[in-house]
């Protein structure tokens, strides 16, 4: 069993794992608590608090819940057949997908956990994993309560230019009531940004979280920061949790929504990514890895090598490198040195590109539509001719309608 001691994630995640091989049964797994688990290929599905939260193999997933399925086979047999007959070809299912059985591979794992404590091991760490895939989405309502969390309803009418607004929220960390302090401001040469912080008074926990303003551009844009010398780890970089990050030298990458939004510099980065590689990697640290890796074995080692490279290149005896950062909606930037324009600085190479199908997706633009939706009928599909362009107007309050809102209407009215 595997009690997590640490506080609940800011964002919910959601891991998908192509097991195509037998060796893949011997990931490390990390189940939490909220976490429900599902094989999609036998419709079977482990409900979150279910089971308690264990560190386990994907083999030893199986087993667990073949057996405890099997726990009440025999009275499934007597007052339900057909019942207990189709459970019987599950827990079949089961125990020949945790023997690696030909006929069953491959399938795919996935674990969606809201307070985002769950892991499956990267096998081919420190490197990207083309068979595994984690995203990380904001929690609903529902998923907040079940956690114990509060959500604090948010008032845009409040929301100022420029100028510090407070509302009540509580400490991620302790559950001390306290303040969040959130304002817009513009980044020159940029675009406006949302700035949130949270201070708490009891634990000292500190929360900053910075968010793209404006509409969603039509391209998502790509900076690569050429690092000649020491004075290039001051410089601004604005990550959002929509960017992609990027060190060729060292092929290191970090998906969509790892380490979240942050302003900081380019030395701060990169000491966070080291601290995240380090203390968020729970397959390399403990009895754990040490038991089922060995301090011997080429996983540990390249690792070990890979973080050596890494502290040479942070600490500026690796030069030169590059930084990529590649924003599918253009919320991310790196500031410039000595010009006021970061086109203008020769180290900074600004590209527009055009998102792929699984950015869009992902980021939910495929399912938009600005043009001509009023006129969609519901389940149906395909283009349907444009309407007139309407505009939005406020609408006036009253006795009937206390909520300001806006009613589209047409632009020759």
């Amino acid at each position: 069993e595997a009690i997590f001691g640490g506080e609940i994630q800011e964002k919910g995640c959601r891991i998908e794992l192509k097991v195509k091989a037998k060796e893949d049964l011997d990931r490390q797994v990390i189940k939490g608590d909220f976490s429900t688990v599902s094989f999609p290929e036998i419709e079977f599905e482990i409900p979150c608090n279910s089971q308690k939260g264990e560190i386990t193999t994907l083999e030893g997933l199986l087993r667990t819940a073949a057996e405890r399925l099997a726990y009440d086979q025999k009275y499934r047999m007597q007052n339900d057949p057909n019942l207990g007959l189709a459970v019987a070809e599950i827990i079949s299912k089961l125990n020949n997908m945790a023997d690696g059985a030909s006929e069953c591979l491959p399938f795919t794992l996935v674990m969606d956990d809201p307070s985002g404590n769950s892991y499956v091991e990267n096998s081919n760490a420190p490197n990207v994993d083309p068979m595994l895939t984690t995203k990380y989405y904001l929690r609903s309502r529902e998923q907040n309560e079940s956690l114990g969390l509060s959500q604090q309803e948010e008032d845009a009418s409040t929301l100022m230019r420029e100028e510090g607004v407070h509302f009540n929220d509580l400490c991620s960390n302790c559950h001390f009531p306290g303040q969040t302090l959130m304002c817009v401001t513009d980044i020159p040469h940029f675009k406006e940004v949302i700035i949130m912080s949270f201070n708490c008074e009891r634990c000292g926990y500190k929360s900053n979280e910075v968010k793209g303003g404006g509409e969603v551009p039509q391209k998502g844009t790509c900076h690569t920061l050429r690092v000649l010398n020491a004075g290039d780890f001051s410089r601004d970089i604005l990550k959002s949790d929509t960017c992609h990050f990027y060190l060729p030298e060292l092929q290191l990458e970090l998906e969509m929504g790892t380490l979240g939004s942050m302003y900081t510099t380019l030395e701060g980065l990169l000491g966070k990514i080291e601290k995240n590689l380090v203390e968020g990697n729970p397959f390399f640290a403990g009895d754990s890895a040490t038991n089922h890796h060995g301090t011997g074995k080429s996983t540990q080692a390249k690792f070990r090598e890979f973080l050596g490279k890494f502290s040479a290149l942070r600490e500026g005896k690796c030069f030169p490198f590059k930084v990529v950062l590649r924003d599918p909606l253009g919320n991310s930037f790196v500031g410039p040195i000595g010009v006021e324009n970061p086109e203008d600085d020769p180290q900074i190479l600004i590209e527009d590109y055009e998102r792929s199908f699984d950015e869009m997706e992902m980021l939910g633009l495929n399912d938009i539509k600005t043009e001509g939706y009023e006129n969609v009928p519901v389940g149906e599909e395909g283009d349907k001719p444009q309407s007139k362009r309407v505009r939005a107007t406020p609408h006036k309050l009253g006795e009937d309608h206390p909520i300001r809102f806006t009613k589209g209407i047409e632009d020759d009215t």
